[in-house]
């Protein structure tokens, strides 16, 4: 009887190890490569899933960035272009050759407050004596010290120029030109009794040509 307990004991002390060496093994199973593989496909996935959110995120702002510039293409083209300003020139640099005179004889009115050059000869001219001076114009008489006749050269017709300044060696038949804006007419009568209407040159430079 004693020996029937003794090896009855011997089995389930047996299996008790082999129990026990079953679920050591099953533990360690637990606890090895497969948890770290699940571990890093779980990383893994979760990793994925940053990355589609932030391509997600990038792709939206790639699409803001070009609405923004479509808008401030849209706006720059409403933009006026920044006009160059005109150089201010000035001394005889601020008068244009004067061609052909005919226009300037035909249509003076339509060419008032213009600056012109031109040279010809002296048809007539008057020099008032110290603080004296002549007045002339149809509009509005101006007080000038030289006043003088001038043939446009190639022309028959002649002008009208005013002067303040040094005539000095400027006479009837001499060649000159003149740096002058146009300001008025005036009126006279010819050696047949006509009348006869000649443009004004205000001259700021009166000079031999």
């Amino acid at each position: 009887m004693a020996r029937v307990l003794t090896v009855s004991l011997t089995v389930v002390l047996l299996l008790g190890v082999i129990a026990a060496a079953g679920w050591t093994a099953g533990s360690a199973q637990n606890t090895g490569p497969q948890a770290t593989i699940q571990a890093q496909q779980t990383t893994i996935a979760e990793l994925q899933g940053t990355v589609q959110a932030r391509g997600n995120k990038i792709n939206a702002q790639r699409t803001q960035i070009a609405e923004y510039r479509t808008q401030v293409a849209d706006l720059q083209g409403q933009i006026p272009p920044t006009m160059t300003p005109t150089p201010q020139l000035t001394g005889k640099d601020a008068y244009t050759w004067l061609a052909d005179p005919r226009e300037l004889l035909t249509r003076p009115g339509q060419h008032m407050r213009e600056k012109w050059v031109f040279c010809g000869t002296v048809l007539s001219i008057q020099v008032a004596g110290p603080g004296k001076a002549f007045f002339i114009g149809d509009s509005d008489p101006q007080g000038y010290e030289t006043i003088a006749q001038v043939y446009p050269s190639g022309y028959s017709d002649p002008f009208a120029v005013g002067f303040n300044g040094n005539s000095s060696g400027i006479y009837e038949d001499s060649y000159v030109c003149v740096w002058g804006t146009l300001v008025d007419t005036f009126s006279g009568t010819n050696g047949f009794g006509g009348t006869i209407v000649n443009p004004l040159f205000d001259a700021e430079y009166f000079e031999l040509g």
